[in-house]
């Protein structure tokens, strides 16, 4: 007898028609790629190689590169294309709201400053942040707050680490001070979040 696999969706089973749906909307967000574990269907908020291109692009008009890059040039690209995500993963970490999965090791090391968010989102998460990396409690805010139509958290990540308008977007793997200002955006936001619920 084969089985189907069931999806769940917030421990409620989705059907196919759920599934359409959901995929439909995502779609028409921008978000391209799901997961499947352990029966349950996850959504990727954001990668760091649907960056890529734009961040190589960047680097290369920046430095003068035309020929074949080296390994710690692309090293270098990653992060460059993972920094605006991995600040969020790293805001993600230092309040506790990591999804059951992550490594208690390496959420330590970001918390201690041992690691950035960027480099925990391409060690840990293969530069790829899913739904299934936030806690179910604070992924309504994190969808809400990243993706909202108004561009909340990106606006807050311009205004807070890309203080000068030449300065471009993929140009800059940011520091604990560009952090600590979109932090404080960020605490505001979710505590508003809170407050409105």
């Amino acid at each position: 007898m084969r089985r189907r696999l069931q999806l769940t969706y917030n421990k409620r089973v989705l059907t196919e028609k759920d599934c359409a749906e959901r995929y439909q909307r995502h779609q028409k967000a921008g978000r391209k790629e799901y997961k499947v574990k352990e029966g349950d269907l996850f959504m990727a908020i954001d990668r760091a190689d649907w960056h890529w291109e734009s961040a190589e692009k960047e680097f290369r008009e920046t430095h003068g590169i035309t020929g074949e890059l080296t390994q710690e040039q692309i090293n270098q690209i990653w992060l460059l294309a993972a920094n605006h995500i991995g600040l969020f993963v790293q805001w993600i970490i230092d309040r506790g709201f990591e999804g059951e999965d992550a490594d208690p090791e390496d959420c330590a090391k970001v918390r201690a400053r041992q690691m950035t968010g960027a480099e925990y989102l391409m060690i840990d998460c293969d530069g790829k942040l899913w739904e299934s990396d936030i806690c179910e409690d604070v992924l309504p805010f994190a969808m809400a707050y990243y993706y909202d139509e108004s561009g909340e958290y990106l606006s807050h990540y311009t205004e807070c680490c890309l203080d000068d308008d030449d300065k471009p977007c993929y140009g800059v793997v940011t520091g604990e001070e560009d952090y600590t200002r979109l932090k404080a955006k960020m605490d505001e936001a979710y505590d508003r979040f809170v407050l409105m619920r």
